[in-house]
């Protein structure tokens, strides 16, 4: 029966030993504010690093504590230009190559409803365009019952516009429309 209970002591011993084993191991270090706590001996020069939050340094130690950030220093001069770099690879091409505009326009006449296409020729995309109503000597239109209804692309090669005379008239008026065509890519 004791050799039962010197038994269950040594158990109950080495359990204790590894509990407090165990909390050292789970010591705040660094510290919650980033700081590493250390004890260095004035005696032999040892150095203990410590968790802050549980243990202070002995008599005979002396406190150190590095990871610290000190007050700024004083900005320096400049230094002299490094030497240029190498060349960089050239970047992707860009505008709109082969530019073109085209423009169509309808007769002059008096017609009531009016639509006219203009088209980029082939190997060109259309890239924007436009649309206007014009008195018959050319001059923008002072006709108040012309009205331009719209300007869009029918497609990827051209571009479409239509105007109507909103109530019939004499005079005659003709629609133009300029679409702007690039290089497909």
């Amino acid at each position: 029966m004791t050799k039962i209970i010197r038994s269950t002591r040594f158990w109950l011993l080495g359990a204790v030993a590894t509990v407090a084993l165990a909390g050292t191991a789970y010591a705040t270090i660094p510290g919650g504010d980033g700081v590493i706590h250390g004890c260095y001996a004035k005696s032999g020069g040892t150095l203990r690093v410590i968790d802050a939050s549980v243990t202070n340094c002995k008599a005979g130690e002396t406190a150190l504590d590095w990871s610290q950030h000190g007050i700024p220093g004083p900005t320096g001069d400049r230094g002299a230009p490094g030497p240029a770099g190498p060349q960089g690879d050239p970047g992707a091409p860009g505008g709109l190559a082969g530019q073109q505009l085209v423009s169509a326009q309808s007769g002059e006449t008096s017609d009531r409803f009016k639509q006219v296409i203009a088209e980029c020729p082939t190997g060109k995309v259309a890239v924007g365009g436009g649309a206007e109503v014009r008195n018959a000597d050319g001059s923008h239109v002072s006709i108040p019952e012309v009205v331009l209804d719209g300007s869009f692309p029918g497609n990827f090669r051209n571009w479409v516009g239509q105007a109507h005379a909103a109530t019939p008239t004499d005079e005659d008026w003709t629609l133009v429309v300029t679409i702007i065509c690039a290089d497909a890519a």
